[in-house]
């Protein structure tokens, strides 16, 4: 899966993001600078939902994006390109 991104004004303190897969994490890019992921994600059966949030070094996260649906043919190739925009109001830690 190659996954891109992108957003306004990042805060200075952005330490990187992280992709779900339904609600679970299956990647995580420690690079604040980052706007493409490439990389394997488990492969499932039917419509599936991802999203990213960005996270900063204190521990607080954004908002988790909408979901990004993927729902492949049967048969069709295994990589896939996903964009999302992402809302990087990062929350201060609880």
């Amino acid at each position: 899966m190659t996954a891109t991104w992108g957003y306004d004004a990042p805060p200075s303190d952005l330490s990187g993001f992280t992709i779900y897969m339904e609600g679970e994490p299956v990647a995580d890019i420690k690079d604040p600078a980052a706007r493409t992921y490439t990389g394997e994600i488990p492969e499932r059966d039917g419509k599936t939902c991802y999203t990213i949030d960005a996270y900063d070094a204190a521990g607080g996260r954004s908002p988790q994006s909408p979901c990004y649906y993927l729902d492949p043919v049967p048969g069709s190739p295994g990589n896939f390109r996903i964009e999302m925009i992402v809302d990087v109001t990062v929350a201060p830690p609880k």
